[in-house]
């Protein structure tokens, strides 16, 4: 695959329909002719035909093999394997930094994304973001691409514009992505499946990730290498942020509702 950024295109802006009530924003969740499915400069590197842009058969196809990540206690597997560990570790680098008080202080914030871009590497396969300082290097990376990948009112009205700096930054972080993480990942993968397909290993020793499956073409559709490429960047960037400002906001409320316990304590 080639490392050549593209040249600056853009779409002809699309008709916007506004959405001003409940009723509105559920028929159209709901209406047969709406699609997630959207079409235009950008998507070809980022999303196009991934999950999120499914519909359908097609759609639940999809949902159906990314599933298995979950088959043989895979949330039990992700949390013990990977999550506690990655948690712990990065507490016992908090608890071992104190200040002077002796408390020990941390932005909550970056220190969630580094533990949930660790689990988010071994979600998706890619071996060398699953340590402390490959996590770090994997998040620099996709921070870029998240600033500069076109968000879909950009597709949807051709607003973006593959030539500006932020653009063609986050192509070039893409691709390092794909160059440095993705594809070592895949081939160790691709390699085990022949192993197992000719019985020189065992099908428990493939790992458990998206990786795998795209190698074994649990979809078809990854049989294509940049489809591939694409479903695994997009599930790389949605297990990070959603998941750390879930804990920002528990955290929240456990906060005021222990503050909240204290005062209503005092006489």
């Amino acid at each position: 695959m080639t490392s050549e950024i593209p040249i600056s295109v853009r779409a002809v802006p699309a008709k916007l329909v506004e959405l001003t009530g409940f009723q509105d924003t559920r028929e159209s969740w709901i209406c047969p002719h709406l699609s997630a499915g959207l079409s235009g400069p950008g998507e070809e590197h980022f999303h196009l035909g991934t999950v999120m842009r499914l519909d359908g058969p097609q759609h639940v196809a999809r949902r159906k093999a990314m599933g298995t990540l979950l088959s043989r206690r895979g949330h039990e597997h992700f949390r013990e394997r990977w999550l506690f560990p990655a948690a712990d570790a990065g507490l016992a680098e908090v608890l071992a930094r104190r200040d002077p008080d002796g408390f020990a202080r941390v932005n909550i914030r970056k220190w969630a994304l580094r533990v949930n871009q660790q689990l988010a590497a071994a979600i998706t396969g890619l071996d060398g973001g699953t340590t402390p300082q490959g996590a770090q290097e994997l998040f620099e990376l996709m921070e870029i691409v998240l600033r500069g990948r076109p968000q879909a009112f950009d597709v949807t009205l051709g607003t973006y514009d593959s030539g500006t700096p932020t653009a063609r930054a986050a192509l070039a972080a893409r691709q390092r992505i794909v160059d440095e993480f993705y594809k070592p990942a895949l081939v160790r993968r691709v390699e085990m499946a022949g192993k197992i397909r000719l019985n020189e290993a065992n099908p428990q020793d493939m790992p458990q990730d998206l990786l795998a499956l795209i190698a074994t073409g649990a979809d078809p559709a990854w049989l294509d290498p940049a489809m591939g490429e694409r479903e695994a960047l997009f599930l790389l960037a949605a297990a990070v942020h959603t998941t750390s400002a879930t804990l920002i906001w528990v955290l929240r409320e456990i906060f005021a509702w222990a503050e909240a316990s204290i005062v209503s304590a005092v006489p």
